[in-house]
């Protein structure tokens, strides 16, 4: 499966296009004022100058948050743009949840992941806990939003802290990663062999979001 996917709810923005495992082009920057449109150009640059064609796709990913809501509504145009014009289907996974997948090539079967971004405009940070199993990370909770000292907290208790700086972090082994289009791609183009939580989507809004209440576990 060749996928073409687009993850702009950070500062962090990605395009590319992944055949099943294989990137075969990604382009990537960072901003403190996301502009999408503008990796979108780059993007649409490297795939022509490539030679690669969009009739040639077979599905459209977006990365549809947490994070910032316009860089969020932007892919989301794109990706709904492009499923009309090629008539393929459009794919959509949380960003915490690829954050999740990115710690494939060192967790194991049973070890607990949590994974966090910053909330934008604030000193909290998003949050998701998820246990490995065979086939990859499954979420066991919502997202939810944490201060500083929590996310400290929960961190200490996971087997491996996923997240902007999480190497820099104290406790738990530390993956350091942004939300990548090439990511979300290799996550939906497996999905036709594996068990990944892929979701439809007709259209998107950032996931339901809570601030931890004191005395979750």
């Amino acid at each position: 499966m060749r996928c073409l996917a687009i993850e702009t709810s950070t500062r962090d923005l990605s395009a590319a296009l992944v055949d099943n495992q294989e990137v075969l082009l990604e382009v990537r920057g960072r901003e403190e004022h996301p502009r999408a449109h503008r990796i979108w150009s780059s993007f649409m640059r490297a795939f022509q100058e490539a030679g690669y064609l969009f009739e040639e796709v077979d599905c459209v990913a977006v990365g549809t948050g947490p994070g910032r809501f316009t860089g969020i509504r932007a892919a989301v145009a794109l990706g709904t743009g492009l499923r009309i014009a090629l008539d393929r289907p459009l794919r959509g996974a949380p960003s915490l949840d690829l954050l999740a997948y990115a710690a494939r090539e060192r967790a194991v079967r049973g070890e607990s992941l949590l994974s966090y971004l910053p909330r934008p405009g604030s000193d909290s940070f998003y949050v998701r806990s998820y246990v490995w199993e065979e086939d990859g990370p499954v979420a066991r909770n919502d997202i939810e939003w944490v201060e500083e000292e929590e996310l400290e907290r929960l961190g200490l208790r996971s087997t491996w802290l996923v997240g902007p700086d999480a190497s820099d972090r104290k406790g738990s082994g530390g993956v350091t990663a942004w939300p990548r289009a090439s990511e979300l791609a290799r996550w939906v183009a497996s999905a036709v062999s594996r068990p990944w939580p892929v979701f439809p989507l007709e259209y998107a809004t950032a996931p339901r979001v809570r601030p931890r209440a004191e005395g979750d576990s």
